[in-house]
């Protein structure tokens, strides 16, 4: 798997060739965000089912394994440097470029949330 100028490439390492390509909401709007948009982050989910992908806009997006997106999260941040995926796989941590700020994002099948409370021990 890489990240692309505007999308995420999912590679099949038994073929060596390219599977799919996942391109990054943003690029597919026709705003100047688009222009903007150039994947800086990824993370598999701990299960091996999914995995995010972050673009400098600041979109978070949710995968499925085969590349068919479920979510996309899409507030005003900066652009994201870093994500991870807890060890349940029900949150991702997002660390944005320019800030000093962490955001926790719920993770659900139709759409993610920030959350306001939460508990995350790297032992589980």
């Amino acid at each position: 798997m890489f990240g692309t100028q505007k999308m995420v490439e999912l590679h099949c390492n038994t073929h060596n060739k390219l599977g799919k390509e996942c391109p990054c909401p943003c690029s597919l709007s026709k705003t100047r965000v688009k222009s903007l948009c150039s994947v800086t982050a990824i993370d598999w989910s701990p299960t091996g089912n999914s995995f995010v992908a972050a673009c400098a806009a600041g979109l978070i997006s949710s995968y499925t394994r085969s590349g068919s997106r479920l979510s996309v999260f899409c507030k005003k941040i900066f652009s994201i440097s870093l994500l991870r995926i807890s060890p349940d796989a029900r949150y991702v941590a997002a660390l944005t470029l320019n800030s000093d700020q962490v955001h926790i994002i719920r993770v659900m099948l139709a759409s993610m949330e920030y959350c306001v409370t939460w508990n995350w021990r790297p032992d589980e």
